[in-house]
């Protein structure tokens, strides 16, 4: 309206329509950028409740069948048995 009425020139009206493209532009990106963290996080969240469900579903059983132990269990250590104690260290990784 103002360019029509002759407030501003030419030139500046150009110089205002690309910092507007410009700006325009800037917040697409941070709307793209913003709209990807949402879903990354979503994912995290549901995750997160997967492992939630696999964990309470294994809190009470009366017992373990193989299959359980692999979905469980990521790998277990068994270390030399101490000659004075005769203990056998044992170390177990989990899948979660």
């Amino acid at each position: 309206m103002d360019k029509v009425k002759g407030l501003i020139t030419e030139s500046m009206y150009l110089e205002m329509s690309e910092d507007f493209l410009n700006e325009k532009q800037k917040f697409e990106q941070l709307i793209a950028q913003t709209e990807d963290n949402i879903l990354e996080i979503n994912n995290r969240m549901q995750n997160e409740e997967d492992r939630k469900e696999l964990i309470e579903k294994y809190l009470r059983f009366d017992h373990l069948e193989r299959n359980d132990i692999k979905i469980l269990v990521d790998r277990i250590l068994v270390g030399k048995k101490d000659p004075e104690t005769k203990q056998i260290p044992v170390e177990i990784y989990w899948n979660f």
